[in-house]
């Protein structure tokens, strides 16, 4: 969402995180900026932090710097390609260019699917028949962060690697992480990290310890929206929305309030909604590392939702909350 009111909400939001001292990332005039670790002096040390996402438009995108062209602002990305048979391939190639107008470009086992004329948006396909379908992390994404990583760790005592994502392994349910995430985690701590968390599916899933490092796929979102008195015209000509509304959200007179109840009660929403309470529930990890970074003690707090803010779970649903959490971990 760091683009969802563009350029000059992003640049606001991070002059105001500065102004309220809190150490923020992921985002810059560039890549290498949106890239680069940012550090939080205590203490007992300081602390780095690389965050990045690999659920976002395309266009939010940060670019490289060049000595002729000035990098374009945006979000760090992890961005992903999908693995598919030889059979797969055909029924995309029909589809995406004899029945959508798409055109498709082969590279030895890789496919390319772009509109018409825009090159740079490409959807990449690569075709293995041993392997299954499956999703991997864009090698270059993978490596651009990692570097970050491995330059975070010369630089501080503790290193935080934060992937915000939506996906969930092909196949599988909402709560199991998407497949192309474990590895890139487990890559994370082998070139440094101390902690990755993943974060942004609204839904409680698993951890692991790998190499004595906590990975956590994610322990639940807890920041909800606050007060909304503006939002773009995008917001109110969403087709998923304009059904569910109590008014016509093209009015001039719409309000934000009306955009969001319709939001409220679409098909998305409400499958949220109405998930089990356990998936409505979340952990907060408290993580204690004593020398050479050595991970000695973790505790697990189960939380719940009351009125859409985060609170302690109480005993029952707290036996629930950490019975689900190890059922997901395991």
């Amino acid at each position: 969402h760091s683009m969802d009111y563009s350029y000059g909400a992003m640049f606001n939001t991070s002059k105001v995180l500065d102004a309220a001292g809190i150490v923020h990332a992921g985002v810059g005039n560039n890549l290498a900026e949106a890239r680069e670790p940012a550090y939080l002096e205590t203490e007992k040390g300081r602390v780095a932090l690389i965050s990045m996402t690999s659920t976002f438009s395309r266009f939010m995108r940060a670019g490289e710097q060049r000595a002729d062209v000035k990098g374009r602002p945006g979000i760090n990305p992890l961005r992903y390609y999908n693995v598919v048979d030889s059979a797969t391939i055909e029924k995309l190639k029909d589809i995406s260019v004899n029945m959508l107008g798409m055109e498709c470009f082969q590279d030895d086992n890789t496919y390319y699917f772009v509109k018409p004329g825009v090159h740079n948006s490409v959807d990449m396909f690569v075709v293995d028949d041993e392997s299954g379908p499956r999703r991997v992390a864009w090698e270059d994404d993978v490596e651009g962060n990692l570097r970050s990583i491995r330059e975070a760790r010369r630089q501080a005592d503790l290193v935080l690697v934060q992937l915000h994502y939506h996906e969930w392994e092909l196949g599988k349910g909402r709560e199991v992480p998407g497949e192309f995430v474990p590895p890139f985690a487990k890559a994370c701590i082998d070139a440094g990290a101390d902690i990755f968390i993943g974060q942004g599916a609204h839904i409680l899933r698993g951890m692991e310890i790998y190499r004595n490092k906590p990975i956590f796929y994610e322990p639940q979102t807890f920041v909800s929206n606050g007060k909304v008195t503006r939002l773009p015209s995008d917001y109110y000509l969403n087709v998923m929305y304009q059904k569910y509304a109590k008014i016509d959200l093209r009015s001039p007179f719409a309000t934000p309030n009306d955009a969001l109840e319709a939001r409220r009660a679409a098909p998305l929403q409400k499958l949220l909604k109405d998930m089990p309470f356990e998936y409505r529930c979340g952990i907060v990890c408290v993580c204690t590392f004593g020398e050479d970074r050595k991970l000695i003690d973790l505790k697990l707090y189960p939380c719940a939702r009351s009125s859409d803010l985060p609170m302690m779970a109480d005993m029952d649903s707290g036996k629930r909350v950490i019975e689900t959490f190890a059922k997901l971990s395991s």
